[in-house]
């Protein structure tokens, strides 16, 4: 009888115990400050990296590719080399031919005109013979250029890029052949939508990455003017520094925009509804306030926010929302 009653004693002090620290009126959440740094927009874009001087090459005939040996994409390569030849003997022997007849036609040009003024020879005769010359004169450039698209040589000193061709292909006119580059800095060309219009300058912040993983910073350039067919403003980025991008190659183009001091705030601390996005602020008596607020940039986990009723170091929900509304009061868990 007597353990009954210290049992149900027992149980009177510790009911009211928790009767008195319990409050019904108070909801149980957690907080964040709101607080000032820089935030900033982050756009994405694929561009084309080419060196400052560079050539990429067509083919202008149809033939057999004849190549110099182990030429490869980085080969070293001295102005006038030979760096592929298509139908060697037969350009050589078009180039021949053309210059012989050119010659030929040049002697008898001469030695009419020297007939003529001795007066040996008719006018009709030397205009004849003129309009020999012009025609061979016209032949040979045809020829002299067939043959440059057949041996085709190094405009300058510098190493061959992208390569698609080797010996023995068949190719036609219009068939990429490949690339001679030099020097050491690269542009960077992108497009990027209309809607970024006078946001992007030579302030911007750039960062490329290709496929392999390398990375370089660059900065704008120039932004053209005009607006495409497709609604696409094109810009020329340059890289600061010596890097192992590759010409021709296509890269990830990382642009840092807007940059400026906001107010910012877990992303989770934000809701919706059908006027529009808001969070609880929590006032200083602990209770809360619904706020709507306009979005801003994002940055990793955290959202700018824009509001009138918003400063530095307000109290805001991040966990609870669910529970809270508008004029509850609530107790901040550490």
């Amino acid at each position: 009888m007597y353990n009954k009653f210290i049992l149900i004693l027992f149980t009177f002090v510790v009911s009211i115990t928790c009767n008195a620290n319990w409050n019904p009126g108070k909801i149980s959440v957690r907080s964040a400050k709101v607080t000032k740094f820089e935030v900033f927009d982050r756009i994405s874009v694929i561009g084309q990296c080419k060196n400052d001087q560079s050539i990429a090459y067509y083919a202008n005939v149809s033939g057999t590719v004849e190549m110099v040996p182990d030429l490869q994409q980085g080969n070293k390569v001295k102005e006038n080399d030979l760096i592929i030849a298509i139908d060697k003997a037969l350009a050589e022997a078009i180039y021949s031919n053309a210059r012989v007849t050119l010659k030929s036609a040049e002697s008898a040009y001469l030695r009419d005109k020297s007939l003529f003024e001795k007066k040996h020879l008719s006018k009709e005769s030397l205009e004849k013979s003129e309009l020999n010359l012009e025609k061979s004169k016209h032949e040979f450039a045809k020829a002299a250029k067939m043959y440059a698209d057949m041996l085709i040589r190094a405009p300058f000193d510098g190493e061959i890029g992208v390569i698609k061709v080797k010996i023995g292909d068949k190719i036609k006119e219009g068939d990429y052949l490949f690339s001679i580059i030099s020097g050491e800095l690269k542009n960077v060309f992108i497009q990027v939508p209309e809607s970024l219009h006078g946001k992007i300058g030579i302030d911007t912040e750039v960062l490329i990455k290709d496929s392999k993983g390398n990375k370089a910073t660059a900065y704008v350039d120039s932004v053209s003017g005009h607006i495409s067919d497709h609604g696409t403003i094109d810009i020329k980025l340059k890289l600061k520094d010596k890097n192992d991008l590759i010409h021709g190659s296509y890269v990830n183009a990382e642009l840092t925009l807007n940059k400026h001091l906001g107010l910012v705030i877990p992303e989770q601390s934000i809701l919706k509804n059908d006027k529009g996005n808001f969070l609880y602020k929590i006032d200083s008596n602990n209770t809360i306030k619904l706020v709507y607020v306009n979005l801003g940039s994002r940055v990793d986990k955290s959202i700018e926010i824009i509001s009138g009723d918003l400063a530095e170091g307000d109290n805001i929900v991040t966990e609870g929302l669910t529970k809270v509304y508008e004029g509850a009061v609530v107790e901040i868990l550490e």
